[in-house]
């Protein structure tokens, strides 16, 4: 789990960088900090396919388990600022 959640920090503090380096970065800034729980499939999988290769099951499950949870809170906090407007370009 603690592998999981230290990338998240350190793909929001690219996300900081990219914020203080530039306004042109803003649409990426939103990106990695609103869809941080899909984002970070991209390196989630890799390193779970990794981990269960090398034999350690219970760190893969960790990651997954760590992955859950950030998406999870994820989608509640996005909810929680943005409401059924996050869910208009399914309509």
């Amino acid at each position: 789990m603690l592998i999981c959640w230290l990338l998240n920090v350190v793909q929001l503090g690219i996300a900081f960088v990219l914020l203080s380096s530039s306004e042109k970065m803003l649409p990426s800034v939103y990106v990695l900090t609103a869809a941080l729980g899909v984002v970070q499939l991209a390196y989630v999988l890799p390193i779970y396919r990794l981990l269960r290769r090398k034999g350690r099951l219970h760190s893969a499950r960790g990651l997954l388990t760590a992955a859950f949870l950030t998406i999870v809170v994820n989608f509640f906090i996005d909810y929680h600022f943005w409401g059924n407007a996050i869910f208009r370009f399914w309509r």
